[in-house]
């Protein structure tokens, strides 16, 4: 492979003492398909798929200038690999993705001439999300709303669907009692009404990545669904119950990457 910066838990792996030469992170081998049997008929009815944790694999080797200098490497190496759920960052065309990782294995192979250095291969496991992440949130604004609905779109970076949070800054309203936001992609939708309504300043906070809504801090009841995103164009369908009002709507996430 072509050379590029790796890094585990802000330490280099692609320097003068750990040097990469193999990485193998771009496979999508951890897709679980969930098919249903029709009984005797042929084939099967789709019923969902989930990615199950990933496994990437690093090889390169350890060098030293000397065979104590090695086997001092060596050690500071494993002790950088046994820390748990660390950044394994990786240079992309894209830009660095980063994978939340944990090295399950760790192999050194020495044969009588590594004397100065020798081979290795880690294993790493990344688990919650099992891809790879943007290192800087996206952000798609609508800003000044003033309308009841407002009908629009945005396009999400990556090769995975998104799981933005919907942020709603209320600049100023008149009987604003209840929201909802409806993802045209999906066709689902979720509807927030505060017992006490809106007020100017309120921050409403809709996480679709842990599927919590707050106000100003706080969790409040919802009905409905959380939106779920795609990655490329997502129409959406924004309303406001209220006399009046102006607010701010804004879609916050990192891309994804398969």
């Amino acid at each position: 492979m072509a050379r590029r910066t790796i890094s585990y838990d802000s330490i280099s792996l692609q320097d003068s003492t750990y040097q990469t030469q193999e990485i193998e992170h771009e496979s999508v081998d951890h897709r679980e398909i969930n098919i249903q049997r029709l009984g005797i008929r042929d084939g099967g009815k789709f019923v969902a798929d989930v990615f199950a944790p990933r496994y990437i694999r690093v090889r390169g080797r350890v060098a030293g200038s000397s065979i104590d200098d090695l086997e001092d490497k060596i050690d500071d190496l494993k002790e950088l690999l046994n820390r748990k759920e660390k950044h394994l960052d990786v240079q992309y065309a894209s830009g660095t993705r980063r994978y939340i990782a944990s090295c399950s294995s760790f192999k050194i192979t020495r044969a009588h001439y590594h004397i100065t250095f020798a081979p290795f291969e880690a294993v790493f496991v990344v688990g919650n999300p099992p891809f790879g992440i943007a290192l800087d949130t996206s952000t798609a604004e609508f800003n000044g709303l003033t309308n009841s609905t407002t009908n629009s779109s945005f396009t999400a970076t990556g090769t995975r669907r998104p799981m933005p949070t919907i942020k709603v800054t209320v600049n100023s309203e008149t009987n604003m009692t209840a929201i909802s936001f409806t993802n045209n992609e999906t066709n689902q939708a979720i509807t927030v009404t505060p017992a006490s309504g809106f007020a100017a300043a309120d921050i409403l906070l809709i996480n679709t990545d842990d599927y919590t809504v707050t106000l100003n801090g706080t969790a409040i009841d919802y009905t409905g669904y959380f939106p779920e995103f795609v990655a490329g164009g997502n129409d959406f369908k924004f309303r406001i119950w209220s006399q009046a009002h102006n607010v701010d709507l804004r879609l916050i996430y990192r891309a994804l990457f398969l």
